[in-house]
Protein backbone atom coordinates (compact mmCIF):
# COMPACT_ATOMS: atom_id res chain seq x y z
CA UNK A 1 0.00 0.00 0.00
CA UNK A 2 1.04 3.54 -1.01
CA UNK A 3 0.00 6.84 0.59
CA UNK A 4 1.41 10.24 -0.80
CA UNK A 5 0.89 13.80 1.26
CA UNK A 6 2.06 17.27 0.43
CA UNK A 7 3.43 19.86 3.39
CA UNK A 8 3.70 23.43 1.84
CA UNK A 9 6.71 24.94 3.91
CA UNK A 10 9.21 27.30 2.76
CA UNK A 11 11.67 25.46 4.91
CA UNK A 12 11.17 21.80 3.23
CA UNK A 13 14.94 21.25 3.68
CA UNK A 14 15.03 22.24 6.90
CA UNK A 15 12.42 20.32 8.08
CA UNK A 16 13.30 16.94 6.28
CA UNK A 17 16.95 17.43 8.19
CA UNK A 18 15.53 17.68 11.65
CA UNK A 19 12.67 15.29 11.17
CA UNK A 20 15.97 12.98 9.60
CA UNK A 21 18.25 13.27 12.43
CA UNK A 22 14.99 12.28 15.12
CA UNK A 23 14.37 9.61 13.55
CA UNK A 24 17.97 8.41 13.26
CA UNK A 25 18.07 7.75 16.83
CA UNK A 26 15.72 5.04 16.12
CA UNK A 27 15.05 3.52 12.85
CA UNK A 28 17.62 3.60 9.73
CA UNK A 29 17.44 6.50 7.93
CA UNK A 30 19.14 7.34 4.55
CA UNK A 31 19.53 10.78 3.63
CA UNK A 32 21.13 12.37 0.06
CA UNK A 33 20.14 15.14 -2.48
CA UNK A 34 17.47 16.52 -0.87
CA UNK A 35 15.54 13.42 -0.06
CA UNK A 36 15.74 11.17 3.43
CA UNK A 37 14.40 7.47 3.80
CA UNK A 38 13.13 6.49 6.64
CA UNK A 39 13.15 2.64 7.68
CA UNK A 40 10.28 2.40 10.12
CA UNK A 41 9.33 -0.93 11.78
CA UNK A 42 5.92 -0.82 10.14
CA UNK A 43 7.34 0.81 6.82
CA UNK A 44 9.12 3.44 4.17
CA UNK A 45 8.36 7.14 5.06
CA UNK A 46 10.25 9.11 1.89
CA UNK A 47 10.19 12.78 2.30
CA UNK A 48 11.29 14.69 -0.81
CA UNK A 49 11.69 18.40 -1.59
CA UNK A 50 9.86 19.96 -4.86
CA UNK A 51 10.03 23.48 -4.43
CA UNK A 52 6.89 24.25 -2.85
CA UNK A 53 7.34 21.80 0.32
CA UNK A 54 7.62 18.18 1.32
CA UNK A 55 6.39 14.92 -0.68
CA UNK A 56 5.87 12.45 1.38
CA UNK A 57 5.14 8.83 0.52
CA UNK A 58 4.59 5.86 3.26
CA UNK A 59 5.53 2.34 1.37
CA UNK A 60 3.62 -0.51 3.60
CA UNK A 61 2.97 -4.03 3.28
CA UNK A 62 -0.82 -2.99 4.15
CA UNK A 63 -3.25 -0.34 5.12
CA UNK A 64 -2.92 -0.83 8.85
CA UNK A 65 0.95 -0.60 8.76
CA UNK A 66 0.71 2.59 6.75
CA UNK A 67 -1.70 4.35 9.17
CA UNK A 68 1.00 3.44 11.77
CA UNK A 69 3.99 5.27 9.74
CA UNK A 70 1.35 7.78 8.57
CA UNK A 71 0.84 8.63 12.20
CA UNK A 72 4.18 8.81 13.20
CA UNK A 73 5.64 10.68 10.15
CA UNK A 74 2.79 13.51 10.10
CA UNK A 75 3.12 13.75 14.05
CA UNK A 76 5.90 14.71 13.81
CA UNK A 77 6.30 17.03 11.05
CA UNK A 78 3.54 18.94 11.98
CA UNK A 79 5.52 19.38 15.25
CA UNK A 80 8.53 20.37 13.67
CA UNK A 81 6.92 23.03 11.60
CA UNK A 82 4.54 24.44 14.02
CA UNK A 83 5.79 27.91 13.61
CA UNK A 84 3.96 27.52 10.31
CA UNK A 85 0.67 27.03 11.96
CA UNK A 86 0.49 23.86 9.49
CA UNK A 87 -3.00 21.99 8.84
CA UNK A 88 -3.33 18.10 9.33
CA UNK A 89 -2.66 16.34 5.63
CA UNK A 90 -4.76 15.19 2.92
CA UNK A 91 -3.32 11.40 1.85
CA UNK A 92 -4.24 10.16 -1.17
CA UNK A 93 -3.59 5.93 -2.28
CA UNK A 94 -1.00 6.14 -4.79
Amino acid sequence: MRLISHLPTQRAAALIQTAAKHFAHKVTVEQADGVARIAFPAGLGTMTTDGTGIVLTIDADDAAAAERVRGVLEGHLLRFAHREAPQPLVWIEG
